[in-house]
């Protein structure tokens, strides 16, 4: 070979390794450009969520009285965070139940897995005595601050928790496992048993304003009727109720010095002859513990049915009866318990009602939020659709705009004025995780067991599917306080005994 020739073949083998440094910088360059957009993609979608919480949040606060008497809350399902004329943000709210009034969930309307009774549980469906056995056992060590920690427990089902579905059975979803064989997703008359149950229920200890001139006390703190009797609290009730239910207790609790801790023990004491709007004040304005929440009471407007028949203080065919007539009552009806007594459908007598008041309310200052933050961004051919300011976002076409997309699942606690957050999650692909779960546990039942002295295959020593607890607060929030400002009564302080389940607060209140 001619020098020439060498010359020009070094030029090129320069000139080619040249290029390719030049193209792998360029490519690491890229990937590196492409992972910054990624995390302040992220970021973005986290801002926009968060920003949904806090107005779901606020929309709770803001409507804290209506709810104090059982309201249905009013929520702005989807909002406009922001638009420019390239992209938009947008948080829309998910509906648990498309036929229901509101798309927030209500946590009283479940069984709280920290307060019921081995009974209780052992009377939801998919639960088996050994997971019954070891929640109790468990909750009395360390309270759960989220549901899914009784997965983790001995006897746990995840069948049953899960309903024995995946959430993909909307789609109509299936997978196809290495064997071959084929798995459907979705079975409509089996209930999971994760939408049954709850941890974050508290009840306020507060008067809900009902009965005669009741509204006077909206929001004031029950008066106990488990310190014994004194002449505090005769006055007290003499102002709320009047002389005359003042008269008909003073007797029999200060003659016997008794201590009332539970309604029936209230209910045997209480004889006077009232009107109908005078037995709803009576029980708005008298409790039987001092306590700020009475965690685990359940919502008899809300519940569904499942959840009642597991009370072992309802009969099945009364839960069905309570379910059946609730719909068609006013609001102001459905404000006392009484209702339940006055329907003959429901068989249950008045006597029988002083019971329920242990285990049953009328409200939900709790509520489950399902919601999705996207960030839609039009493409640059310049096709964008136009929108007034006062008039509804078009439904975009898929080739209009470029999505991306994160669903929060939260709990927004509104028993104070000022709301929390009780729990919040990241559920964007939950159902995913959830249907390859499935299939691999399926997978495991049909492959044939290995032979004596072969090591199991890494797949079939994966790890259960464990859905995760709270995720990390992505944002301190003050969300304001619904502290109904221009009214006389005093609010109770809540701080030194707090109890409830749950991780954060709005502005740290």
């Amino acid at each position: 070979m001619s020098r020439r020739a060498f010359s020009t073949l070094i030029v090129l083998i320069v000139l080619t390794l040249s290029a390719l440094v030049a193209s792998t910088a360029l490519t690491i360059g890229s990937a590196r450009v492409a992972s910054t957009h990624a995390s302040m993609d992220s970021d973005e979608l986290r801002a926009l969520g968060w920003s949904g919480i806090q107005a779901v949040m606020s929309e709770l606060g803001a409507q804290r009285d209506e709810l104090l008497r059982g309201g249905e809350p009013d929520i702005t399902e989807e909002i406009v965070v922001y638009e420019t004329d390239t992209e938009r943000g947008v948080v829309k709210l998910i509906a648990f139940d498309p036929d229901a009034v509101t798309p927030v969930a209500s946590e009283a309307a479940r069984v709280n897995l920290n307060t019921a009774s081995k009974e209780t549980l052992l009377g939801l469906q998919g639960m088996n005595e050994a997971w019954a056995d070891a929640i109790v056992a468990a909750r009395e060590a360390t309270p759960f601050d989220s549901p899914e920690r009784v997965l983790a427990l001995d006897g746990a089902d995840e069948g049953a928790w899960d309903g024995g579905a995946s959430s993909l059975e909307q789609d109509g979803a299936s997978l196809e496992i290495a064997t071959g064989a084929e798995i459907p997703f979705g079975d409509d008359s089996v209930i999971a048993l994760r939408d049954l149950v709850t941890v974050f229920s508290a009840d306020p200890n507060v008067q809900a304003g009902i009965g005669t001139d009741g509204d006077q006390f909206a929001g004031e703190r029950r008066l106990p009727m488990n310190r014994g009797w004194s002449e505090e609290l005769e006055a007290a009730i003499e102002e709320r109720l009047g002389s005359g239910w003042a008269t008909t207790l003073r007797s029999p609790l200060r003659a016997e010095n008794r201590v009332i801790d539970d309604y029936s023990k209230l209910a045997s004491v209480a004889t006077n002859g009232q009107s109908e709007e005078g037995w709803l004040a009576f029980w708005d304005a008298l409790c039987v513990t001092d306590a700020p929440f009475v965690a685990g009471m359940i919502d008899v407007n809300r519940a569904p049915v499942d959840v009642l028949k597991a009370l072992p203080d309802l009969t099945p065919e009364a839960a069905e009866a309570i379910v059946a007539a609730r719909d068609g009552l006013s609001e102001d009806t459905r404000a006392g318990l009484d209702w339940i007594a006055q329907s003959q459908a429901t068989g249950i007598e008045f006597g029988a009602l002083a019971t329920l008041r242990n285990t049953l309310t009328t409200r939900s200052l709790q509520w489950r939020v399902r919601l999705e933050a996207r960030v839609e961004r039009f493409l640059e051919d310049g096709n964008r659709v136009d929108v007034e300011a006062d008039s509804v976002l078009p439904e975009l076409e898929d080739d209009q705009v470029r999505g991306r997309r994160l669903v929060y699942e939260a709990v927004i606690d509104v028993a104070t004025p000022r709301p929390r957050v009780a729990y919040l999650r990241d559920v964007t692909h939950e159902s995913l995780a959830r249907a390859l779960h499935e299939a691999a546990s399926l997978r495991r039942e049909l492959e044939p067991e290995p032979e004596p002295g072969m090591d199991a295959s890494p797949e079939t020593q994966s790890p259960s599917y464990r859905p995760s607890g709270p995720s990390p607060d992505p944002a301190s929030s003050d969300a304001g306080g619904a502290d109904g400002e221009g009214r006389s009564v005093e609010r109770p302080s809540y701080a030194d005994t707090d109890a409830r389940v749950g991780r954060w607060r709005g502005g740290g209140g």
